[in-house]
């Protein structure tokens, strides 16, 4: 994956509410969700 996929890929968790970006840092606020995220891709 590259830098700017995974950016990508944050910002989308973070408009779905999965985590909340603030710098450097990624708090996960919904693990259920990412975990189903991880399992179905």
């Amino acid at each position: 994956m590259t830098t700017s996929n995974a950016v990508r890929t944050l910002r989308s968790f973070q408009e779905e509410g999965v985590v909340a970006l603030n710098g450097r840092r990624i708090k996960v606020l919904d693990e259920e969700k990412l975990q189903r995220i991880s399992r179905l891709g």
